[in-house]
């Protein structure tokens, strides 16, 4: 990221309690990603900036403040849109209805002139607070799901129906059985032994499952292996524990 100076063009915006900054270059807004997170109830920038394409970030000098990362109007976009917070939503429509408009007729953003009700304030607070920390609560659980998930993940980003029925909380067998009676995997019954416990080709097209082709180890023959890629994961999970078939992630 490079690493530009702060000079004009900085605005700070009111959203509920929180302050956030934006400075334009080039006629091209860059909001203070630390000022994002903190809106929004997100508690590592740094984690959310590394997940942004290097044209979405910079670092700017912020004179005696030091340094700070920003992020263009693309890159916020995708932080609200990844965002769990309930306050996405409405900070989303405050950028793009109030603020950007502004920005791009004015050159600036001014706030109006208003009375401000203590308790509102308070309230606002309360609810920006509890957001914060039943997000930090749910994160302190995902985590190290999210961790086994990852080191279960094969090279080419694929989960064995095995690893992906432990994610699941199920038994490999008990998968794969439940694959095949709703005809999400083939049965040799119905479509042959070669073709066993191999996905229906519109569940490839979807791209729930991969097909892994391999020598098999008398050398004359191929063996095809069915893995299961994130998105089929998740698909099989959503779908599952909606019909009580599986157990919740987490639960």
């Amino acid at each position: 990221m490079t690493t530009l100076t702060l000079g004009g063009g900085e605005s700070a915006f009111a959203f509920g309690l929180h302050e956030v900054r934006v400075i334009t270059r080039d006629g091209e807004p860059w909001f203070i990603l630390t000022d994002i997170c903190r809106a929004l109830g997100l508690s590592n920038p740094s984690a959310v900036a590394q997940r942004l394409q290097p044209h979405q970030r910079s670092k700017f000098g912020l004179g005696r403040q030091g340094e700070a990362i920003a992020i263009n109007e693309s890159g916020l976009y995708r932080v609200v849109l990844r965002s769990d917070s309930p306050q996405a939503e409405p900070f989303q429509v405050w950028v793009t209805e109030d603020v950007l408009p502004a920005i791009r007729r004015e050159g600036g953003y001014a706030l109006p002139a208003q009375e401000v009700d203590p308790l509102v304030m308070a309230q606002r607070y309360v609810e920006s607070e509890t957001a914060r920390r039943a997000l930090a609560e749910e994160n302190a659980v995902l985590q190290p799901q999210a961790q086994q998930f990852q080191a279960l993940m094969a090279a080419d980003g694929t989960y064995s129906v095995g690893d992906a029925a432990k994610i699941l909380g199920t038994g490999e067998l008990r998968l794969f059985t439940l694959l095949r009676e709703r005809s999400v995997l083939m049965d040799r019954k119905k479509s042959g032994a070669e073709h066993h416990n191999l996905p229906y080709q519109q569940y490839l097209d979807r791209g729930y499952f991969r097909v892994v082709t391999n020598p098999a180890p008398d050398g004359r023959h191929i063996s095809r292996t069915t893995r299961v890629t994130p998105k089929g994961l998740a698909w099989i999970q959503k779908g599952m524990t909606q019909q009580h078939l599986l157990p919740a992630v987490g639960g």
